[in-house]
């Protein structure tokens, strides 16, 4: 996904909170890696650091999906806008080719340098 950076907050151990505008909207991303300069516009593989629980709504972060497949395991294969997004989830997931929304306490960033 192609975001483009608005706002960087140093954090510990290599990562950084990034303000970004995405195809989905504004997000607040933990970026893993070496910092974004504001203005750049950065290629990111996304992912959610915590399973999705489908059993609440608890997470702050707010997000439309589509859920493209769900595997035995509770692995998820999910669109996130343009982007796609392997996540773990607990609870009962839509049935594959349903869009929804997701609540997420943090979406994670990686610079895939393209």
């Amino acid at each position: 996904m192609k975001v483009e950076v608005l706002a960087v907050a140093p954090l510990a151990n290599d990562r950084s909170r990034v303000l970004a505008r995405t195809p989905v909207g504004r997000l607040e991303l933990t970026w893993r890696g070496a910092p974004p300069s504001v203005g750049d516009v950065r290629a990111v593989e996304l992912s959610f650091p915590d399973p999705i629980d489908w059993r609440s709504d608890s997470g702050t972060i707010r997000l439309e999906v589509l859920v493209e497949r769900r595997e035995p395991d509770g692995v998820l294969v999910l669109r996130v806008g343009d982007s796609i997004v392997l996540a773990e989830s607990v609870g009962e997931a839509p049935p594959e080719g349903t869009r929804t929304w997701i609540h997420v306490a943090a979406v994670a960033a990686w610079d895939v340098r393209i």
